[in-house]
């Protein structure tokens, strides 16, 4: 079945702790309630979901560190840009049944992933990727500055998920 969803998953996990570990994740479509309809178990479902993902997570991780051990031993300016960021492409079966395009930005010890059918504008992705992580390190300061304060500040009380929601 061809996806409607130009996002297929959403998530956020550490880079410099080993092992890996996904402090958030969302999935997008509907193929896991197909799936229930056809009868199959959603524990299973959701178990294999998360190992997807978990694999990606594990790849992004490595893809950084390898791009951090680059920067770290030359020390250019080009390279200091591109480790932040990057793409990878998944082929079939490793970990998702079709082909993939995750799209990564790392700050601050988190990397934020979409993952993406292929077909997809990955320059749009980009962009909604960069525009999303700004707003999360928006909110993300505002919580830190209202615990410090003792305030409720009102202006950036919206969750995680909302936020991505929003966007999705």
């Amino acid at each position: 079945s061809i996806s409607t969803k130009m996002v297929l998953a959403f998530l956020c996990h550490t880079v410099v702790a080993t092992p890996c570990r996904v402090l958030y994740s969302s999935v997008f479509g509907d193929d896991l309630q197909q799936a229930l309809i056809e009868g199959a178990q959603y524990d299973s479902l959701r178990s294999i979901r998360k190992d997807q993902l978990m694999q990606v997570a594990c790849r992004v991780q490595a893809e950084f560190g390898f791009r951090l051990a680059c920067r770290d031993s030359d020390g250019s300016e080009s390279v200091l840009d591109l480790a932040d960021k990057g793409f990878l492409r998944l082929s079939p079966g490793d970990p998702f049944l079709t082909s993939k395009a995750v799209i990564w930005q790392v700050t601050d010890s988190c990397a934020y992933v979409m993952i993406c059918e292929l077909d997809e504008n990955r320059l749009q992705a980009e962009s909604i990727l960069a525009l999303l992580v700004r707003l999360i390190q928006v909110h993300v300061v505002a919580g830190e500055q209202r615990t410090l304060e003792g305030t409720k500040w009102q202006q950036y009380s919206i969750s995680f998920s909302h936020v991505v929601i929003y966007f999705f």
